[in-house]
């Protein structure tokens, strides 16, 4: 009899692993798509937007769903529903990727899908007051529009330029261009002078969920937007930056490398405001 380590023990090889046989194109091939959402009150924020980017992932890997979105966005309620009275959560949504066929790479159907709810987790109140330090890092996801589950870029961040500098997470700058791109988990804001900028959806950024709300709360409060490329050897000449993410709204930064910015600037502490009022949102 073959035998296995799992979870410090040797089992059967037989009886080993059952979600790797049920699932080798996800979990040995990497074929995953998913969104990480949090609820407000019982209600998750900006569900639509989730399962819109998902399916989105989904089509541009070619990867089969076995749900319509108005399925998914109910399975996802009904997950809430039955965890309802725990306070706040985390949805992790995954589409992952199923059987192989004979060759072991390719799916021989429908992707399986998986809700794994979590307590939602929020920063530290000091990430809100005194902002957060990232350190760049030259790394360009591949498949940037798609959220897949391959953060290797990101580990290998934290592993090196996060640890050196002492920062709190990576931004990543383009290896060929030397524009910044995105952090590991989250949208980057800069302000000039007024003026709110942020990379371009040109295909080499994911499309993320509060980067659309606070670029519509910026619209809705007259700040002026600029969506263009932004080399990092510029990062020097803007007053204040911020980072978006589905968990942790609108986070003010007060470093970037050595640069240094002020974490109370007006147009950051602005759009905060009104994000965390208007949806409903506690930092």
């Amino acid at each position: 009899m073959l035998l296995s380590y799992a979870k410090n023990e040797w089992v059967s090889s037989e009886t080993f692993g059952p979600s790797f046989r049920e699932d080798p194109v996800g979990l040995i091939r990497g074929y995953r798509v998913f969104t990480a959402c949090r609820t407000v009150n019982g209600v998750i924020f900006q569900k639509q937007a989730h399962v819109d980017r998902l399916f989105d992932s989904a089509k541009s890997i070619y990867m089969e769903l076995p749900h319509t979105p108005e399925e998914l966005a109910s399975l996802m309620d009904e997950a809430v529903a039955k965890n309802a009275g725990t306070g706040d959560l985390l949805l992790e949504v995954i589409y992952t990727g199923g059987l192989a066929e004979s060759n072991g790479t390719a799916p021989s159907g429908m992707a399986n899908l998986l809700i794994w709810v979590l307590p939602l987790k929020t920063p530290a109140k000091t990430w809100y007051d005194e902002g957060v330090h990232l350190a760049t890092f030259s790394h360009q996801r591949p498949y940037p529009e798609v959220k897949l589950m391959f953060y290797l870029g990101g580990v290998i961040a934290h592993q090196t330029v996060v640890k050196e500098q002492g920062a709190d997470m990576p931004l990543f700058v383009s290896p060929d261009t030397g524009h910044i791109l995105e952090g590991s988990t989250f949208n980057l804001f800069c302000v000039r002078d007024g003026v709110l900028y942020t990379p371009p959806l040109d295909g080499r950024v994911l499309k993320g969920i509060t980067r659309a709300v606070v670029l519509s709360v910026a619209a809705s409060l007259g700040i002026p937007i600029c969506e263009a490329p932004i080399l990092i050897s510029d990062i020097a000449g803007f007053q204040e930056v911020f980072l978006t993410s589905s968990t942790r709204t609108v986070v003010p930064v007060r470093q970037v490398d050595t640069h240094a910015f002020s974490p109370d600037g007006a147009v950051t502490r602005r759009i905060m405001a009104y994000v965390m009022e208007t949806c409903g949102l506690v930092s």
